[in-house]
């Protein structure tokens, strides 16, 4: 399969959509290859995580306020193809409540104060917990 050209120069949403697919393939490979399972609801929010870590937490030097900017944007200012009350209406948005609780916590404790090793840390538990887990440590936040 040939992926559609993305539009010069990529949007938000392309971007999105490309980090999206690249966290489902990667997410789904590492569980078959630790053999576990997987739900909808995991991937979607490690989807949502992804998209923040890769267009905010990675840059150098980390810029609070342009990650505030992108968290209103990821999360705050959104738009839901599925209607609530829908089965994945209501995956959707909780995937978005919960990642945009996570990366709150991640930006302000390890990122705005030059934790990045702890930061890394904190990211790849996350990826390896299992959905009771990550939605306990994303509801944490």
């Amino acid at each position: 399969v040939i992926a559609p050209k993305l539009p010069e120069p990529p949007s938000l949403d392309g971007y999105c959509q490309l980090i999206e697919g690249v966290s489902h393939f990667v997410y789904l490979a590492e569980r078959a290859r630790t053999g576990l399972q997987t739900t909808q609801l995991e991937l979607e929010l490690q989807a949502e995580v992804d998209k923040f870590v890769v267009l905010a937490l990675l840059h150098e030097p980390f810029d609070l306020a342009r990650a505030r900017r992108l968290h209103e944007r990821l999360y705050e200012r959104v738009a839901f193809l599925h209607p609530k009350g829908t089965v994945e209406g209501d995956r959707y948005r909780l995937a978005n409540e919960l990642a945009a609780r996570l990366v709150r916590r991640l930006e302000t404790t390890y990122a705005a104060t030059g934790r990045r090793n702890e930061l890394r840390d904190a990211l790849a538990r996350f990826f390896r917990m299992g959905q009771k887990d990550k939605i306990g440590f994303a509801q944490a936040a």
